[in-house]
């Protein structure tokens, strides 16, 4: 297996460009616990952990207020 798409940046730095007030994230996925629930063998790409907490923090960085 390789990985065919690069994860995403992890120290997360403000971008240059402000943020819209009331920016809303509307498509995300967080991947925790891989040993609790493993990924399928044939895959292309495993995704870095991330969890709540760390989605919270990038999006607290970005200026982006919501997810859903």
């Amino acid at each position: 297996m390789t990985d065919l798409c690069q994860g995403p940046d992890p120290p997360p730095r403000k971008p240059r460009m402000a943020v819209p007030p009331g920016a809303t994230d509307t498509h995300f996925h967080l991947f925790a616990d891989a040993a609790r629930c493993p990924f399928v063998d044939e895959r292309e790409y495993t995704p870095p952990e991330i969890t709540p907490g760390m989605a919270r923090h990038l999006f607290d960085t970005l200026g982006i207020e919501r997810a859903v």
